[in-house]
């Protein structure tokens, strides 16, 4: 709970019904419930039956029991009541089809229709064909029909595994306004041991490496009050070390990224370690209103695609590899603050700088009220998504001269009322770059925590033509130092100056790419984090090779799986495509395959191929039979 003066911290399927008598069922593809059928009406015509029984159930569904069909009507004087086709449907158990119902006899004048049959616990597959309703008085009710089939037992995956590319393009994305030098400098005396781990793979990465800022720029009408150019960096990369010197590496004269291909074939001087030092020294002096977001996106030419191509700044073309994999890691203390081009979220607009603004006073809470939605518990529509609020609303706790505000489950506002880019859309971009987004991309987020989310009311900073004792809005940190502006309620203080807003668009955008890592900016030392990342992106070209879920196998226990590996002959330098056995079913003699437990992103097993002496595997295809846990019957081996 706060402290004294601060508010407490409060965290079917439809069924169907015929119009006339007669036993009916819905057919499903899936399991569906059948539905009763309707009474019909007196001396009328009684439909035709459904599918009596387990409908039409799906693939090695289980059909349910058969409804039972209503007594037929009784004629009127003279009259002939005439039985559809009723009787018995056919036998439950396990079958390929349910059993075919029998041909009703015709009743006699003023007779009784017969008596529908009742199907037995429906089997696996068609149930039987309920009988057509009889001709003549009011028709009985039919039974409920059948429980049609479940889903299919297995499912077939196919996976190519490519063992010959090992190429990584690394982009950095750091924020490089006043309040980041503390950050900055955590990250760089972690670089050493980033780069070791990435060396130490057990196959040679070919590596690009670059560094662009947050600072995209902010074009405004008051662009002497907002400290910003217009553009930025734009997404370029950086070539030099703004803070600190180059003298344990740096990039070749012409460079704007670092290579090194794993084989000897670099373009710096010095170290890798060293180099990638330098262009991380981006200094502090860029624009307060970080974009992140943006300035990834640029950096790539994802916003920008020719034809599928990316169209990246000039000084970056060449680093975006088409058949590498990806890793994005962003290093900010505030939340993502990209705008649409053409914004007014950095301008007055001809208003005053204050709280009569239509916007709010021009700093970075607009970032926030244009930027997020979230829940207030503690109001009338505790489950609302609102935007932070510009007025200290009568809920609001604190004092009458620090009101604050706490606010639920922020998340980003892409909403006709946000006035920036929605997540969802960098998202798209930056997986639209690969065919395989899942497996070739990785992203890391050292950010502020997205929780907890508090606004303060504090006396207003600057401005214009400001009313006495007017108070604006912030939100406070979710880490930093203890007291001040730090939200009581975090768990992460810090004794080194770092301090972070909540991450709410920076963790929303990592957290949508399923190779990710999130970490809190504020944590003392990088040294788990950056080792974290660099064991993720090391394990990259592994990701692809890898099979979740539980294989069918056979009845010897061999995983049935098929593989076809392209094989280089060494001797005749040709490539062949060759079928690999299982090798437990040759005594491990190679050419074979078998399956290891999955390592760094892969949760499921991964695929070793032994080859033949004098052969090298360049790639494979293995195709796999999965068991399907919803399934009601298991296949064998399952």
């Amino acid at each position: 709970m706060r402290t004294a003066g601060r508010l407490g911290w409060v965290l079917a399927v439809p069924l169907i019904a015929l119009a006339c008598g007669g036993s009916s069922a819905t057919s499903t593809s899936n399991g569906g419930e059948g539905g009763n059928g309707g009474q019909s009406s007196a001396g009328g015509q009684s439909g035709v039956g459904g599918n009596a029984g387990g409908g039409h159930s799906g693939t090695g569904g289980q059909g349910g029991a058969g409804g039972q069909s209503g007594a037929g009507g009784q004629s009127g004087a003279g009259g002939k009541s005439v039985t559809g086709t009723g009787g018995q449907s056919g036998v439950g158990g396990q079958s390929s089809s349910g059993g075919q119902s029998g041909v009703g006899g015709q009743s006699s004048s003023g007779g009784q229709s017969g008596t529908g049959g009742q199907s037995s616990a429906g089997g696996q597959g068609v149930g039987g064909q309920g009988g057509a309703g009889a001709l003549g008085g009011a028709g009985g009710q039919s039974g409920a029909g059948g429980k049609g089939g479940g889903t299919a037992s297995t499912t077939t995956v196919a996976l190519t595994i490519d063992k010959t590319n090992t190429a990584i393009d690394i982009l950095f994305v750091l924020n490089n306004w006043s309040s980041t030098s503390e950050i900055q400098q955590k990250l760089s005396v972690q670089l050493p041991q980033f780069v070791a781990i990435l060396k130490s793979a057990t196959v040679p990465l070919d590596l690009h490496i670059a560094v662009t800022t947050a600072d995209m720029g902010a074009p405004s009408d008051v662009a002497s009050s907002v400290g910003c150019t217009a553009e930025g960096d734009g997404g370029a990369f950086r070539t030099g070390a703004i803070t600190g010197t180059c003298t344990n590496g740096a990039p070749e004269a012409g460079a704007t990224y670092l290579t090194d291909d794993g084989k000897g074939t670099t373009n710096f001087n010095g170290t890798l370690a060293g180099a990638l030092q330098c262009i991380a020294g981006v200094g502090n002096t860029g624009c307060g209103f970080g974009q992140p977001l943006a300035a990834a996106v640029r950096s790539l030419g994802a916003d920008d695609l020719l034809s599928g191509t990316p169209n990246p700044p000039a000084t970056n073309v060449g680093f975006l590899r088409p058949d590498a994999y990806l890793a994005i890691i962003l290093l900010v203390d505030r939340d993502d603050c990209s705008p649409p081009t053409n914004t007014e979220l950095f301008s007055v607009q001809g208003q005053p700088d204050n709280l009569t603004n239509p916007l709010g006073p021009l700093n970075y809470y607009r970032c926030n009220r244009y930027g997020h939605l979230c829940n207030d518990s503690r109001s009338a529509s505790p489950t609302a998504l609102i935007s932070p609020p510009l007025q200290p609303p009568g809920d609001a706790q604190g004092t009458a001269s620090q009101p604050t505000l706490d606010l639920q489950n922020c998340q980003d506002n892409d909403t006709a009322t946000g006035l920036l880019t929605p997540v969802q859309v960098f998202v798209d971009q930056i997986k639209a770059l690969k065919a395989d987004p899942a497996n070739e991309i990785m992203v890391a987020a050292f950010t502020a925590p997205a929780t907890p989310y508090s606004v303060v009311w504090m006396p207003a900073a600057g401005g214009q033509s400001t009313s006495p004792g007017e108070l604006w809005p912030q939100v406070e940190l979710s880490c930093g130092p203890q007291g001040g502006v730090t939200n009581p309620e975090s768990t992460d203080f810090t004794t080194d100056g770092s301090s972070g807003e909540p991450g709410v668009r920076v963790s929303q955008f990592a957290n949508a790419f399923p190779d990710s890592y999130l970490t809190s900016i504020c944590y003392a030392s990088y040294a788990v984090a950056m080792h974290t990342t660099a064991v993720k992106i090391a394990e990259l070209p592994s990701g692809q090779n890898c099979v979740t879920g539980t294989i069918q196998s056979t009845a010897a226990g061999i995983p049935t799986c098929t593989v076809t590996a392209q094989v280089l002959d060494a001797a005749t330098n040709t490539i062949t495509s060759v079928a690999y056995p299982n090798c437990g079913t040759n005594g491990n003699t190679p050419p074979c395959w078998t399956l290891n437990v999955g390592t760094g992103s892969c949760t499921g097993q991964s695929f070793l191929l032994m080859d033949a002496p004098g052969t090298t595997s360049q790639s494979a295809t293995a195709t796999c039979s999965i068991c399907n846990p919803g399934a009601v019957v298991l296949a064998p081996g399952c």
